[in-house]
């Protein structure tokens, strides 16, 4: 059984071999290519600001800097409260929030 099978392998290998025929390219595959990645990046930004609009938009709607607003107090007073406030200086604390602030506007604007 296991030779008929090598057998129909090797028969239609040689067929496909024998009826195989090239088309020319004439230059079309590399246009081709080389317009895609200008359009995919074109839609991507476009969904990627109509995606922050949308964001903002939810955002100012919603009040969301007053959520933001009680969750940076709330994380205060819990820092206050503990021992970390020893061993921490608010200088520290903002020079971290500001490293923070500053990479993730880096990445945000490397990745346009």
């Amino acid at each position: 059984m296991e030779r008929n099978h090598e057998q129909e392998e090797l028969l239609l290998q040689q067929f496909f071999n024998q009826q195989r025929f090239d088309v020319e390219d004439n230059g079309f595959s590399h246009r081709v290519m080389r317009m895609l990645p200008d359009r995919a990046r074109r839609l991507n930004r476009l969904w990627t600001a109509v995606c922050t609009v949308v964001a903002v938009a939810f955002f100012v709607a919603g009040r969301g800097w007053k959520a933001v607003s009680g969750s940076l107090q709330g994380a205060w007073a819990d820092i206050s409260n503990h021992d970390l406030m020893y061993q921490l200086s608010p200088l520290t604390i903002y020079m971290g929030l500001l490293f923070l602030a500053i990479a993730g506007s880096y990445r945000l604007v490397s990745k346009s």
